[in-house]
């Protein structure tokens, strides 16, 4: 068990067995699930270097140029065996308030 876990406060296996039946066969549309990946607050700005077009997410931006977004990563990072993928570059966007 996580530290995190012991400090909060203890849920019992009744109110996981709720909890977990509550939430069996619920279903989220694509326009749900995309908004919950988008605005994760952990997510890294991104901007395509050919066009200047900044997105909130990686995921987003692949969507986008219909790039997987595991290879926008890489590229960013400099991890990536090329430096464009498609044509198109990309590097992260760093802002004040999160450096």
């Amino acid at each position: 068990m996580s530290l995190s876990a012991k400090l909060r406060n203890p849920v019992s296996e009744e109110t996981k067995a709720k909890i977990s039946q509550s939430n069996k066969g619920r279903k989220l549309n694509e326009k749900q699930r995309l908004y919950l990946k988008s605005n994760n607050p952990m997510s890294k700005k991104v901007m395509c270097l050919n066009d200047n077009k900044i997105f909130n997410s990686i995921l987003l931006a692949g969507q986008y140029y219909k790039i997987a977004p595991e290879n926008i990563s890489k590229i960013c990072s400099g991890k990536y065996y090329k430096k464009e993928i498609k044509g198109l570059s990309f590097k992260f966007v760093v802002s004040l308030d999160r450096a």
